[in-house]
């Protein structure tokens, strides 16, 4: 796998527009809100596999989400499965509600508005 982010690297002011641009650029355009922006901290790596990539990232509290308007600039029409390793996640796309907790899975759909949160055990990174 390649490291394609890692924010430590980063000046503390850059992080969330690297954060936000990066996973625009390897997963979907999504908008974020970071509730403790000056202890942010994030990264991901990913790996090529056909017309599948796997992708694992780490990242502290965020809220996430997609609207309309960005399905509209933008749609790669992809599914993506999330497997949560630690803190507990939440998304909301179709009526659906999902909490997820180390363990959980769920499958969403880039062509459907969502918004999730993801809630850090450990600050300043752990998803």
């Amino acid at each position: 796998m390649r490291t394609v982010l890692d924010t430590t690297c980063l000046p503390a002011v850059e992080r969330t527009t690297a954060w936000a641009e990066t996973t625009a650029l390897a997963l979907v355009s999504t908008r974020f809100k970071f509730p403790e922006v000056e202890n942010f901290g994030a990264h991901i790596r990913a790996a090529d596999l056909g017309p599948v990539q796997l992708s694992t990232m780490s990242y502290s509290q965020l809220i996430s989400y997609r609207s309309a308007q960005l399905i509209r600039d933008s749609d790669p029409e992809l599914y993506q499965l999330a497997l949560i390793t630690r803190g507990k996640q939440t998304i909301e796309q179709a009526r659906n509600r999902a909490d997820l907790e180390p363990g959980g899975i769920v499958v969403y759909d880039s062509s459907r508005p969502f918004q999730a949160s993801a809630q850090c055990e450990v600050r300043g990174g752990g998803h």
